[in-house]
């Protein structure tokens, strides 16, 4: 009888540890996965207090806006705007390639941005271009050189609408006559024209001493573009190329509103030849030509509203209402 109970309790016994080891081994597997799931929390919780904190934090601050009229002597449009901006407290770095600054004025909205070169508008009219004239000769003042792609090998290539087109003196104006030489598309077709090594342009201008005439201004190639010409800048963070706006930087974001701008620069090219004759020179010019987006620019009485917005961050806010009548060329709007 005694053995008897002695085997009971152990079988009891046995059972009571598998018992005791299954719940060890349930809270272990239940304390890994809340050790790694708090973990993971953390780490998450960081990644978004961070990135939050970056969003709060960054941001753009716009601290005045200048408008330049058509004319000192009789101004009737605000054609040229120039916003100064800085990085609000405690903002990481600002990359100003990825910045976009929107306005309107009730009638229309655009979007600007900045544009480090030329791509995709080189050569809309090359040379001189009058009455929809597209020039096809280049001289150093002795020597003219016809631009046939035939007979050299940096040529042209040439497309009205979508057809490609070979350049020689059978299809242009005033071939047998004397230069200039040109062709006169129909006014209804798109002429586009890739000659040579695209040059590179800025629109910045490191050190201004007149905020309407650098090359922040001179440069604009589009009617869309925005210029950078750098007032403050202790760590050399606003470059050409990759402009970051830092902590005291002090930049102003030029902008061509309204009124015609003809931009001129020269290509990567330094001499041509039709294989008879050859030509050096520093390159042709390229000039362009266009309109604001706003037309005229801004008349008097207008409310304008916009946002310079950076990739991440707070955008700065524009807005102001032109005077009732402008009596000054420099006007501070806001």
């Amino acid at each position: 009888m005694f053995v008897r109970k002695l085997k009971k309790r152990g079988a009891v016994g046995i059972g009571t540890l598998i018992v005791f080891i299954a719940m060890v081994l349930v809270a272990a597997v239940a304390a890994a996965v809340l050790i790694n799931t708090s973990g993971y929390l953390q780490q998450k919780a960081q990644s978004t207090g961070k990135q939050t904190t970056q969003e709060v934090a960054s941001g753009i601050q716009v601290m005045r806006i200048v408008g330049k009229a058509d004319s000192a002597t009789n101004p009737t449009y605000i054609q040229e705007l120039a916003i100064y901006i800085t990085p609000n407290a405690g903002s990481s770095g600002i990359d100003l390639t990825k910045t976009r600054i929107t306005l309107s004025d009730g009638n229309k909205q655009a979007i600007f941005s900045y544009r480090v070169d030329n791509e995709a508008r080189e050569l809309y009219f090359l040379g001189e271009a009058a009455q929809n004239k597209v020039y096809f000769d280049v001289s150093d003042g002795t020597n003219t050189v016809i631009f046939n792609p035939a007979n050299w090998t940096n040529a042209p290539t040439v497309k009205i609408d979508t057809n490609t087109i070979t350049i020689i003196g059978a299809n242009l104006t005033n071939f047998t006559v004397g230069g200039p030489y040109y062709i006169l598309p129909d006014s209804t077709k798109n002429v586009t024209i890739t000659f040579g090594t695209p040059a590179t342009i800025y629109a910045y201008q490191s050190d201004v001493s007149d905020v309407f005439s650098n090359d922040a201004f001179n440069n604009l190639t589009l009617p869309t573009d925005f210029g950078i010409a750098v007032v403050q800048d202790s760590d050399g963070s606003v470059k050409e190329n990759f402009p970051t706006l830092t902590s005291g930087d002090i930049v102003v974001l030029a902008l061509r509103v309204g009124g015609t701008q003809t931009t001129s620069y020269k290509s990567g090219i330094s001499s041509i030849s039709d294989g008879t004759k050859s030509v050096s020179f520093t390159g042709p010019t390229v000039t362009l030509k266009w309109v604001g987006v706003f037309g005229n620019g801004f008349k008097t009485s207008t409310t304008v509203l916009g946002k310079v917005i950076p990739e991440f961050g707070a955008p700065g806010v524009i807005q102001f209402t032109t005077p009732s009548t402008y009596t000054q060329q420099i006007i501070n709007l806001q």
